[in-house]
Parts: structure tokens; C-alpha cells; sequence
């Protein structure tokens, strides 16, 4: 679905300090601001909750993510099963992720094949911190 024709679009913004939040909805034409909220990081557990507390699971959200470690990083990897593209990444990554622990996610870039048997994703990592 596209996050631009969405009538009601949420945005985050996780950094180092605080969690921000806006809800915005396009009405008449025009992104009305709907509400937003502010938590000051706490504790991790705070956090979670406050975000759950939001009950944002049927909205569209887009996250900002406040940290220099953050990394995007396009690899080729052959074709296969969804449910083995996790090791897999880690694999081609391994040189990256030895050090310290990373959380990732990945996408695949559509028609960017360099052969038939292969396919690139973009892969989006940033170190695993725990909020103090």
C-alpha cells in the first residue's frame, strides 16, 4: 500500500533521548496534524510500552531512527526460500556482525537482478543498543 495515499499516516522519530510521535491525515486536501506525543526514554520496557499504548497496528508508520551506527548495505545472495534469507544475510555478513551484535532488516529491490539465478536486497542494519 502507499504511504502517500493513506488518509491517516503516523510518523516516529526514535532518538537518543525521546520518542516522538505525530498523527497527520490529509483533510480537505491539506496534512492536518491529528496529535502527537512525546515520551522522554525511561527504560526500555517504557518505551515498548508507550508504543503499544498507541495502538498504531492498523496504521501506516514510518520510523526515524537517531544513530550514527546505522547502515544500508545492498547485497547479492542466489534465489531462495524466504524462510533461509535470514542466515543467509547473516552469511554474507558475517565480516560485519562479528564484533557486535546488529539488528537487521532487508528489502528487495525489484528488477535489480544481475543474473537470473540471483537476487539483490538492501539490507539495514544498526548496532543493538539497550537504553539505559
Amino acid at each position: 500500500m502507499n504511504f502517500n495515499r493513506s488518509p491517516v499516516r503516523i510518523g516516529i522519530d526514535i532518538g537518543n533521548d525521546t520518542v516522538k510521535v505525530v498523527k497527520v491525515a490529509d483533510i480537505k486536501n491539506k496534512v492536518t496534524l491529528l496529535g502527537y506525543a512525546l515520551l522522554k526514554h525511561q527504560s526500555e520496557e517504557d518505551v515498548k510500552s508507550f508504543l503499544n499504548d498507541l495502538n498504531l497496528k492498523q496504521c501506516h508508520v514510518r520510523v526515524s531512527l537517531n544513530d550514527d551506527s546505522l547502515r544500508i548495505r545492498p547485497i547479492v545472495l542466489p534465489i531462495i526460500p524466504e524462510k533461509e534469507l535470514g542466515e543467509a544475510i547473516k552469511w554474507e555478513m558475517r565480516e560485519v556482525f562479528q564484533d557486535e551484535p546488529y539488528i537487521y532488516r532487508y528489502i528487495p529491490i525489484v528488477g535489480a537482478r544481475p543474473e537470473n539465478s540471483q537476487q539483490t536486497l538492501m539490507v539495514f542494519y544498526v548496532k543493538e543498543k539497550r537504553m539505559s
